[in-house]
Formats: structure tokens, sequence, C-alpha cells
């Protein structure tokens, strides 16, 4: 009887060990997982702001408006890589994760400097470049939906990517410019769309390309 209750005794000592250092383990690799986390977005954060330095010093320096389309197509492979970067850390975090909503704050501002940059081109340059503001929420009410509407509208992107630009901005950051341009724009729910200054609401495909080859456009902002 006394080797049996020895011999249960070091059986609950050793699973009792084994859980302290599986608990130890479990919280290790979280911490971990956790830093490679962090690091990941503050290194999207860093290449955004970067950006948004080189892209004022560059304006700063441009002189000639009309001489400058070779950078702003530079940014515009910029912000593709970057806005692939803000989706993949929105699937594997998700969306509403604080810094990666600061990132995408910083992503947003970025996006309507290009999207002004490229109407001084279309204004005083001669360039006919279509621009698109697609307004989005990620609110569960609306998610779908503007799931969807992103992925029309980026194949519209790609179909049309020499004369297409397409600005998609998320309503539910609090940007003083974006709520300036849904009241510009009377945009009162989302998903909606503008077209160089013409404003939809949920578009297919085909009514965006008919809208685009039709030239049904008016001037906007």
């Amino acid at each position: 009887m006394v080797r049996y209750t020895r011999e249960f005794k070091a059986r609950i000592v050793f699973a009792l060990a084994f859980a302290v250092v599986f608990l130890a383990l479990a919280i290790l690799a979280g911490r971990v997982v956790s830093d490679a986390r962090a690091q990941s977005i503050r290194n999207l954060e860093g290449e955004i702001r970067t950006a948004l330095d080189d892209f004022t010093i560059a304006t700063e320096l441009r002189g000639d408006i009309c001489a400058s389309q070779t950078y702003v197509d530079l940014l515009t492979r910029k912000l593709d890589e970057e806005g692939t970067k803000i989706s993949a850390l929105e699937e594997k975090y998700g969306k509403s994760h604080p810094r990666i909503v600061n990132a995408k704050k910083l992503y947003n501002v970025l996006l309507l400097k290009h999207y002004l940059a490229v109407k001084e081109l279309n204004e005083m340059c001669g360039a006919n470049f279509t621009t698109i503001l697609f307004f989005y929420s990620n609110q569960p009410l609306y998610k779908d939906v503007s799931e969807d509407q992103g992925i029309i509208l980026g194949l519209i992107r790609k179909k049309f990517s020499d004369r297409v630009r397409v600005y998609a901005l998320d309503v539910d950051l609090g940007l003083a410019t974006v709520d300036f341009l849904r009241e510009k724009y009377g945009v009162e729910s989302v998903p909606a769309v503008v077209i160089d200054g013409k404003t939809y609401g949920y578009l297919t495909k085909e009514q965006v390309e008919e809208i685009l080859s039709s030239g049904n456009k008016s001037e906007g902002l």
C-alpha cells in the first residue's frame, strides 16, 4: 500500500510538473507571436510614414507638376504594395486591431495625397485618368457588401490599369478628410462609388464598365 501511494504521488507530481512546463511554453509562444505581430504592424506603419514624407518632399521639389507623372506612377505601385500588406495583416490579426486601424489611417491619408496629385495631372497637364472613390465600412451590417464591391473595383482597376485609379476609403476611421468627401459627394450609405465626381451606390462590374465606356461622368474635387 505504501509503495502504491508513493507511485501515485510520483505520478501526480510528474503530471503537475508537465502541466507547468506546458503552460510556460504556451505563454512563451504567445508572447513570441504577439511580439512578431506588433513588429509586423510597426514595420508597416514605418513604411507608410516614410512614403508620406517622401511624397511631401517630392511635392515641394517637383516644380512642374506635369513633369512628375513618373513619380506618381511609382507611388501608385507603392500604394498597391502597402494596400496588399494591410489586407494580409487584417486577415491575420483582425480589422479592428488598434495598430492596424492606425496604419490604415496613415494609408488613407497617403491615398488622398495621391488622389489630389492625379487630379492635378488631369486638370493642368491634360492627363485623362478616371478617379474612383470607394467608400466602404467593415461594420457587420455593411462588411459583406463592401467586400463584394471592393472585389469588383479591384477587377476594374486591373482591366483598366492604364487609366483608372481606385481609392478605397474606410468611413469608420474618423478621418476629417474622408468625412468631408462623403459630405461633398452626398454619400449617405455604404458602399458608395464616386466616379470622377458622380456618386453611385453599389455597382456591378458591368455597370462600372458601362459608365467608363459611355463617359457618363462629371467633374468633382
